[in-house]
């Protein structure tokens, strides 16, 4: 009898709720729209909930045939927004956005995997859905094998990424950014590679949105039964906190964040430069001109009304006379009005909020220069302080010292350390060098005394002695010491995020780097995709000389950068440059390996043999790309099986280390000998070496090698000495077989 009275409640309710006027969710949206849509309560935070995406399956989320999950999953969310229950806490509206990532995640997983209803959820269905999390965040194009599934699946958002960024420590009742917190302080300081800091919390508030929907449903199932729907009742991942879970799985998605391609890192940085080293002198002149107009004013007794007005007039009368790339000054004088670009929209500022705007940009354009060129952290940044050396005539924070051998003039940061610290300490990080006797200074230094001239008339007014400060107030600069606050990891992430969308074009990119990277990632989420930590693994990239950029100061800065690290005068206290540039070796490794399994076309005497251990059952088996990926990073992390990578060609001396060219001709030939000879090795030796391998990625090194040395004998040849040019036509002869191979060009 009791069973039947609840059959029958279960079905009066579900009737009433399909049955009898919609529900109504809030004062713009019912029950059934596509949209959940609340009302704003923070400026510039969007509290809607999508209902309606494209699954891997083809159908729509909204479909009849996937109406069980569809309603379940509302169910889910109204019942946060209503009483969280067993999970401890109900959700404001501001938690939406966040919901909503994690609901559309694992609604996809489960419609690629047959799961039709919540109760089909099994302890191992959530255990692979961890396993795939990491390919789902970093890679879900080849995770669910259909480029669409990406582009659709975001399409009533403007990206997942927007919403994984969302400031959480806006919404009150938001304990996820404690979570971080107690990630943080509970891990053992002394093991520095799986220790998160302030930089990976973009990641690690990725993994949260999508691993905190198991909790949500265990929380919500009795309204989930309530509905008659089926719904799992088992707890999550057998009772292990939240913060627990996301932490393991951030630390592994970490890893596998890649260096930026070149067609991306290439813009960033020549954005970046253009700032610091040309519109920046415009900024600091206008800066003055507003402040020494607002000064002179109040220093007469007038009222703060009209000091403002002189100000804007002082912005208005403002002429720039630094030069864009077409010889004219790169923008007219400031209107009352003004269209610029924020976040990717045209945004329109009156005269002193332009002013804000464009210290902003410089600012950003210089953490960026710290992050990609010298892969400082994000808190690293934060915490440098302030002053100027007048003798050196260098910020305080920067120590001027010379190489070992005296050839280098090296620069460096000193600044807190914290990732790996109970506490943080005080670390010298090498920012730049050049040749003893030369007058420039490298791009890192000059961003940082551009960030120290910016700031220094703000810090004076609150009284602060960071480098770099932030203004409190919503709208337009400070007026009063209060109105001057600490810059924060988080201010520092949105102002990269604007800087990109505001600098970067990417709609024009190809589909695939001249490296073989995918770019569609960064194309359909138009660069929010894009990460200031990325900056770090880019930096280790640059130095492992695994990639050059196009760009002359980038690579002028990265010569003399990988110049000093051979000196035994510098390294740094903890070697994290080399824990950095381990991560990106090991993270390529994998990926390389992978794209050979994939049927990535391999040459040179190495290529046979890897194709072929890479083509046994272990790998071709496995069942998912996630599997796969798996499979190959346990070999390589086993076997300890590093590439030497570089933009001619990959080394793989420790799989084959007696065929080494490089080590016999050194003499240093041996089964311990697993490092090349970097002292004497070259594209010439390499090509033919039993180690080495290439693949279309080097194609752009060997098309210029070629075009240079086959230009070179043509020009002798005419004149005549052909003769004493033979060494540049063997290369350039060997460059167009290597070409070959790589179907760059034909035989004849």
């Amino acid at each position: 009898m009791k069973q039947a009275q609840t059959k029958a409640k279960k079905t009066t309710t579900r009737n009433a709720r399909e049955s009898g006027p919609p529900t109504r969710v809030s004062e713009l949206s019912l029950w059934t729209d596509f949209v959940w849509r609340f009302v704003n309560t923070t400026p510039g935070q969007k509290n809607n909930i999508f209902w309606d995406f494209l699954l891997p399956d083809g159908t729509r989320s909204t479909d009849k045939q996937n109406k069980v999950l569809l309603e379940s999953f509302r169910e889910v969310c109204w019942g946060m927004l209503q009483d969280g229950g067993w999970y401890g806490r109900t959700f404001s509206v501001g938690s939406a956005v966040r919901m909503n990532v994690g609901v559309k995640e694992l609604f996809c997983w489960m419609n690629y995997n047959g799961l039709t209803d919540l109760g089909e959820l099994t302890r191992e269905h959530w255990k692979q859905y961890l396993a795939d999390l990491p390919t789902l965040i970093m890679d879900r194009e080849r995770f669910y094998e259909d480029a669409q599934s990406l582009s659709d699946s975001c399409e009533n958002i403007e990206s997942v990424e927007e919403a994984d960024e969302y400031d959480d420590t806006q919404d009150e009742d938001d304990e996820e950014a404690r979570d971080f917190d107690q990630v943080l302080k509970g891990q053992k300081v002394e093991d520095d590679e799986l220790a998160l800091d302030d930089d990976d919390e973009i990641t690690y508030g990725r993994v949260n949105n999508r691993v905190q929907t198991a909790y949500l449903i265990y929380a919500q199932r009795a309204r989930v039964h309530a509905r008659g729907f089926p719904c799992c009742d088992l707890l999550p991942f057998s009772g292990r906190k939240l913060a627990d879970v996301t932490g393991e799985i951030a630390r592994y998605v970490i890893k596998r964040i890649p260096p930026l391609p070149d067609e991306i890192s290439h813009p960033l940085l020549e954005a970046a430069l253009a700032w610091v080293d040309l519109y920046s002198t415009d900024i600091l002149a206008l800066q003055t001109s507003y402040l020494d107009a607002r000064t002179d004013a109040l220093a007469r007794g007038v009222s703060r009304a009209q000091a403002t007005k002189l100000g804007r007039e002082a912005i208005a009368d403002f002429s720039f006379t630094a030069r864009g790339p077409d010889g004219a000054p790169w923008r007219e004088k400031l209107e009352s009005f003004n269209v610029l670009i924020q976040d990717g929209h045209d945004t329109t500022y009156r005269r002193v909020e332009t002013l804000r705007y464009f210290c902003n940009r410089v600012s950003s354009a210089a953490t960026t220069v710290l992050q990609y060129m010298v892969g400082l952290r994000g808190n690293e940044i934060c915490g440098l302080e302030a002053g100027w050396d007048e003798q050196e005539g260098l910020p305080s924070c920067v120590v001027r010292k010379y190489s070992s051998s005296g050839l280098l003039e090296m620069f460096f940061v000193r600044g807190l350390v914290s990732k790996g610290r109970p506490s943080p300490q005080n670390d010298d990080w090498l920012l730049g060098c050049r040749p003893a006797g030369a007058t420039y200074l490298p791009p890192p230094v000059r961003a940082l005394c551009v960030l120290e001239k910016l700031f220094a008339p703000w810090r004076k007014l609150g009284e602060r002695t960071e480098l770099i400060v932030s203004f409190s107030a919503s709208r337009g600069v400070a007026w009063l010491p209060s109105s001057i606050g600490r810059f924060t990891v988080g201010a520092l992430r949105r102002g990269f995020k604007n800087f990109v969308l505001s600098e970067l074009d990417v709609s024009r990119l190809p589909l695939e780097s001249k490296r073989g990277e995918d770019l569609t990632a960064y194309i359909q989420t138009k660069g929010r995709n894009i990460l200031p930590s990325q900056g770090r693994k880019t930096f280790a990239a640059y130095i492992l000389d695994a990639r050059s950029s196009l760009l002359p100061a980038v690579r002028q800065h990265f010569k003399h950068y990988s110049e000093a690290t051979t000196e035994s005068a510098y390294y740094p206290t903890e070697a994290r440059l080399r824990n950095e540039i381990e991560a990106v070796v090991s993270s390529e490794t994998i990926n390389f390996f992978v794209s050979v399994i994939q049927g990535k076309k391999l040459e040179g005497r190495m290529g046979d043999i890897i194709a072929k251990y890479f083509n046994e059952e272990q790998f071709t088996s496995a069942s998912t790309f996630a599997e796969l990926v798996d499979r190959v990073a346990d070999v390589v992390t086993t076997h300890d099986l590093r590439i030497y990578f570089s933009e001619y060609g990959n080394c793989f001396i420790r799989a084959n280390p007696l065929e080494s060219r490089c080590r016999a001709a050194s003499e240093t030939i041996g089964w311990g000998a697993t490092t090349p000879d970097f002292n004497i090795r070259n594209p010439g030796m390499c090509a033919g070496c039993g180690c080495f391998a290439i693949d279309s990625s080097h194609r752009i090194f060997w098309v210029k090698r070629y075009e240079h040395y086959s230009s070179m004998f043509k020009r002798a040849l005419g004149a005549g000495h052909e003769h004493e040019f033979a060494v540049h036509k063997a290369r350039a002869d060997q460059a167009k077989k290597v070409l070959i191979l790589l179907k760059h060009v034909n035989a004849d």
